[in-house]
């Protein structure tokens, strides 16, 4: 593509963008990035519709790490404010970049800055963007590189083996000491009686699931006073937010969604579940071959 080219599909995209951008439509604003190809507009769109688990689990974590960081419980009317300045701060990253620059695929410390920015104007820590932490884990060097990851396989399953990584020796060396964690063993489906509603269904999977997460709950209790450094200490709270304030609260939702009709893709949602909480203290390869 010549440079005057991509100008005139830079001019394009950005009079589609207008137009959601001015009626404050996150919806059709993120469909359209979507439709040019840039992958940060499915991630996000995710977020905005909310009918995603990763999509719920990013909205959960931004309300937990207001509870975690502040003691300060987000209101669904300021969510929504911070999701509309969001948008507005997309387009205008994109709106000032040059002619002939790359409209799409904005660099990945420019969506960094911009919900920095949005977010502690609103009165929330940074730390609250589900991938702040594992980006500044990984530095500006492989920063590029993981932002991708997250764009091709998801944010939550890509933060997992980013902050895994950080942790696994200090959850060793907890092990070491203390010989055995209280981890309860991964198991299958639970079984569920012929006789159950759905709803009583519904309640003992999600009470399986809880049975599950709180056994990782204790062990991030124990091995808090082992995290020393800066590193260890913020994976340590992207790790507590996410199983404690997100995963269970966004699993509820998703499951009950699916639930009613298909039971195969709420089977598919819960084992997901399932793997995605145990490979939290397993090797970064068990993650790799989930995503």
């Amino acid at each position: 593509m010549s440079l005057d080219d991509n100008a005139n599909r830079n001019a394009k995209i950005l009079t589609e963008l207008k137009i959601p951008y001015d009626r404050g439509d996150r919806h059709n604003y993120y469909t359209v990035l979507k439709r040019h190809a840039d992958p940060y507009g499915n991630l996000a769109l995710g977020v905005v519709d909310a009918n995603a688990f990763a999509g719920l689990v990013a909205i959960y974590f931004i309300k937990g790490a207001s509870l975690y960081y502040l003691n300060k419980t987000l209101s669904d009317d300021l969510w929504l404010k911070i999701s509309i300045q969001l948008m507005k701060a997309d387009f205008s990253a994109r709106n000032q970049l040059r002619r002939y620059d790359r409209l799409t695929y904005l660099y990945w410390t420019t969506i960094r800055d911009y919900h920095q920015r949005t977010f502690e104007i609103a009165g929330i820590p940074r730390l609250g963007w589900t991938a702040y932490i594992p980006l500044e884990i990984v530095g500006p060097s492989k920063g590029a590189d993981l932002w991708n990851t997250m764009l091709k396989h998801g944010i939550v399953l890509s933060s997992f083996h980013t902050v895994v990584d950080v942790l696994k020796p200090v959850y060793d060396q907890f092990a070491r000491i203390n010989a055995q964690l209280s981890k309860p063993p991964l198991e299958d489906m639970p079984s569920i009686p012929n006789n159950l509603t759905e709803d009583a269904a519904l309640v003992l999977i999600l009470t399986d699931i809880a049975t599950h997460i709180s056994g990782y709950k204790d062990d991030l209790l124990k091995i808090k006073g082992l995290c020393s450094t800066r590193e260890t200490k913020h994976a340590y709270d992207w790790l507590w937010i996410m199983i404690v304030h997100a995963t269970i609260p966004a699993s509820t939702i998703s499951v009950g969604k699916t639930i009613s009709t298909n039971w195969r893709g709420t089977k598919h949602t819960i084992l997901h579940l399932f793997h995605l909480v145990d490979a939290c203290w397993k090797s970064s390869t068990t993650i790799s071959a989930l995503s």
